[in-house]
C-alpha cells in the first residue's frame, strides 16, 4: 500500500473495490502508525484494535460477495 496517510476517501473505497488492498490491511497499517507514534501525539484516549480487525474482515467479506459497500467503509476516521 502506498502513502496511505495521503489517500482520499474516494482512493480508498476504488481500492477496496477493485481489490488493490484490503480493509483488513488498511485498518493494520493505520492502527499501527497510531500505536507507534500516538505516546508523542496524545491524540488518542481508546483505542479498540481487536473491533476495527472484526469490522474491516466484515467489509472485506462483503467486498468479496460483491455487495455495495456504504459510503464509509473501510475509511479510517477517529472522534
Amino acid at each position: 500500500m502506498s502513502a496511505p496517510a495521503r489517500w482520499t476517501i474516494p482512493a480508498i473505497r476504488d481500492a477496496l473495490q477493485s481489490k488493490k488492498v484490503s480493509a483488513r490491511e488498511i485498518y493494520s497499517d493505520f492502527i499501527s502508525r497510531i500505536e507507534k507514534h500516538n505516546s508523542q501525539w496524545n491524540a488518542f484516549l481508546t483505542l479498540s484494535p481487536e473491533r476495527g480487525l472484526a469490522q474491516a474482515d466484515r467489509i472485506d467479506a462483503a467486498i468479496a460477495r460483491g455487495e455495495q459497500l456504504p459510503p464509509l467503509a473501510g475509511v479510517p476516521v477517529a472522534i
